[in-house]
């Protein structure tokens, strides 16, 4: 059984008219996914809603994590090919599986995971233009962050073909007292790694971290939407401190009878 709590919220943010995010978080699977939408009203919010209901269809079915995100990515190209959404739709993903308190993380584009573990770190590797040059040294991390092709992906479901998609993983150990935050770019587009840390830092209960986080984010210019799932290691419990959810916020109702429709379409189901 795993031993894990989370806690979980998403925000339109100050500048968008709708949320493009969408997001399951369900401790009893030990599944957490997000997805952060690409195409625009009725594109981006399909995306990433086929994105996560594909995701936890096949895990739970038995498929690995990393499988997952690559039949994600076909359901997307099959969806766009039967008229559902619109064309160049597409996703970014990031997904984390928790059993018996080995972990494992599985990426598509800059949706990010972090380990907590008194200090904060990076467990993901962004599949950015920006970061392939940083990667070579041609930018340093502060020039990236303001460079004019910084929302540049090289990698995202849906729109990358099949030869060309990476589905990159990482695994470990969750002990006691460690916490993995997972969120969408909105987050990181706003806050260094260094301020996301000394919110950590302040000790808060995990929903009113999660909170804070996106405060802190909208507090700047909250241009993005912001999706944030903190999940953490506790010994001796099994329990979630929000209600598992799976998330199409922004008309939530609406969106939902669309996905379901829609994805029966394609023959996902």
């Amino acid at each position: 059984m795993n031993n894990i709590t989370c806690a979980h919220a998403t925000d339109t943010g100050r500048r968008r008219g709708h949320n493009e995010d969408s997001y399951s978080a369900d401790s009893e699977a030990g599944l957490f996914i997000i997805a952060d939408g690409m195409g625009g009203h009725e594109g981006g919010e399909v995306a990433s809603a086929l994105v996560v209901r594909s995701i936890r269809q096949d895990v739970a079915g038995g498929i690995r994590l990393d499988e997952a995100l690559k039949a994600a990515h076909y359901n997307l190209l099959r969806a766009v090919e039967n008229g559902i959404g619109r064309p160049g739709m597409g996703a970014t993903a990031v997904a984390l599986q928790i059993f018996d308190g080995n972990y494992q993380v599985a990426w598509v584009g800059d949706s990010r995971a972090y380990l907590w573990d008194g200090q904060l770190k990076q467990l993901t590797h962004d599949h950015s233009f920006v970061q392939k040059m940083m990667d070579t040294g041609v930018l340093t991390e502060t020039e990236a962050r303001v460079h004019p092709r910084r929302n540049v992906l090289t990698q995202a479901l849906g729109v990358e073909s099949a030869e060309a998609l990476t589905v990159e993983t990482v695994s470990g150990r969750l002990s006691a007292g460690q916490k993995i935050l997972l969120c969408s770019d909105g987050l990181t587009g706003e806050l260094e790694d260094e301020e996301i840390e000394m919110i950590m830092r302040r000790d808060l209960p995990d929903r009113d971290c999660v909170a804070e986080l996106i405060r802190a984010a909208n507090s700047r210019e909250g241009k993005d939407n912001i999706s944030v799932i903190l999940v953490a290691s506790q010994a001796g419990r099994s329990e979630t401190t929000d209600a598992d959810d799976d998330t199409l916020p922004m008309d939530a109702g609406r969106m939902k009878k669309l996905a379901e429709r829609k994805t029966r379409g394609p023959g996902n189901d």
